[in-house]
């Protein structure tokens, strides 16, 4: 949520969704590039200080290394210069007095709001399917076409693949297209796949690889819509919030998402024998996502004094 919240008073509404596209780019990069180490820690034996360093303690050294450049590179080049003066006393008594009650209103005040609570929705909804997909992908498959770890792996890294790939799209449709709009196509996307899934699995049989285009058409479908969603509901979500709230609001938006990717495994767990049960009401809320957001569609606003906003203004010295 930091990290999100400074992106949102950095940026413009304009350049906000292409800068979030590249971010969760790079971390999708991480996310196919790491496991690939796993290749080369198998060979490693070593010493490094009188430490012997082996395929087990390998990627523990190689993240404390990360860590450290990161931590350098955090403390030397990312500074904020401030606006005006401010009296340091003044803003460590307001923060003593902030009560419980006071936060739980300031969340109060941002969630009321009709479009927060649908991007909200719409974010549960996205990464609940995220997590239930991958969850009941490895023992579907190897029910339905008899597939083991090499053909799943091939699979992820494949989806891994699409996703940055989407990601790099998004970053130039972005200038031509407003976010909402972007929105609602990625879930047009994602109640197409799942009407498919739902249409099909009635007809599949165990052991056949008859149906195995159209589900792997399902898969390309859903992971296409994911990054769509993901990118612009975050976006939305910050030009819906004040500027001064920006790091409550990704704390909240960041907390329904961690619910999602709790409640989506579990869920999907539960029905591993009831596929189509299962599929059928994630097409049943893909479809009210979808709705919601055409309900809501005119009522996106975005704030006039944020681009203003976003601009680091030096120290104001007074002569």
């Amino acid at each position: 949520p930091p990290l999100l919240a400074e992106l949102s008073r950095r940026s413009t509404p304009q350049t906000r969704t292409q800068l979030l596209s590249k971010i969760l780019g790079c971390r999708q990069i991480g996310l196919l590039v790491g496991p690939c180490f796993t290749i080369f820690f198998k060979h490693m034996k070593f010493n490094l200080l009188g430490i012997n360093v082996t395929m087990h303690n390998a990627p523990g050294l190689l993240m404390a290394i990360l860590w450290a450049i990161l931590a350098l590179l955090t403390v030397f080049f990312f500074f904020d210069l401030p606006t005006t003066t401010i009296n340091h006393n003044s803003v460590s008594n307001s923060l003593n007095d902030y009560t419980f009650l006071q936060a739980m209103k300031r969340v109060y005040k941002i969630c009321k709001q009709p479009v927060i609570i649908v991007l909200l929705i719409t974010s549960f909804i996205a990464y609940f399917n995220q997590t239930a997909l991958e969850t009941t992908l490895t023992p579907f498959t190897n029910q339905q076409f008899n597939w083991h770890e090499l053909q799943v792996s091939i699979l992820f890294a494949v989806a891994g693949i699409e996703i940055t790939l989407v990601y790099v799209v998004l970053h130039f449709i972005t200038k031509k297209y407003p976010d909402q709009s972007i929105l609602l196509f990625g879930y047009i996307i994602l109640s197409i796949a799942c009407l498919i899934a739902v249409i099909i699995l009635p007809f599949s049989e165990p052991g056949t690889k008859k149906y195995l285009p159209i589900f792997l058409i399902f898969v390309a479908l859903d992971i296409l819509a994911l990054p769509l969603i993901v990118v612009t509901t975050t976006s939305l979500f910050t030009q819906q919030t004040n500027h001064d709230e920006q790091g409550i609001g990704q704390g909240i938006q960041r907390f329904v998402i961690n619910v999602a990717t709790i409640i989506g495994p579990l869920y999907a767990g539960g029905l591993l024998q009831f596929t189509w049960t299962m599929l059928c009401s994630m097409f049943f809320i893909v479809l009210l996502g979808t709705f919601l957001i055409v309900a809501i569609y005119r009522s996106f606003k975005r704030n006039p004094d944020e681009e203003l906003a976003a601009l680091i203004n030096p120290t104001n010295n007074n002569r």
